[in-house]
């Protein structure tokens, strides 16, 4: 599994964007994948063509009335883990013995669940 990291914004909007990153938001809540919005960017988790394809569409909805727009992308590959999202922050939190601040104030973002290794019957990538 893949976890992505991105943000994408209009250049030629104003200073206010936040309507327009909603509208990114708007495509990821629908695509099902498991995410996290922070407030420089979102978190999400899945495989290798479902997060291309998700920021194909986030761009897509922006450059419908935005000529220019910049886009930083990270990937995070490791192979044979899902539900990283949230266990990579519990691994920290337990090294240092403490919750961290990890949501903004007033947000529940969800339990921190343990790293779990993939079992034999659910695949990685096709072989298409």
């Amino acid at each position: 599994m893949y976890l992505l990291e991105f943000s994408m914004s209009p250049l030629n909007q104003g200073e206010s964007v936040s309507h327009y990153v909603a509208r990114s938001l708007e495509i990821v809540d629908a695509s099902g994948l498991d995410y996290r919005l922070h407030a420089m960017g979102t978190i999400v988790e899945g495989e290798l063509d479902e997060l291309c394809e998700l920021l194909k569409k986030c761009f897509a909805a922006m450059a419908a009335d935005c000529d220019r727009i910049t886009c930083s992308a990270k990937f995070d590959y490791r192979r044979g883990y899902r539900g990283r999202l949230e266990s990579k922050v519990a691994s920290v939190q337990q090294k240092l013995g403490r919750q961290l601040k990890t949501e903004e104030p007033g947000q529940r973002m969800g339990p921190l669940g343990p790293q779990r290794r993939m079992d034999e019957s659910e695949t990685e990538l096709s072989d298409e």
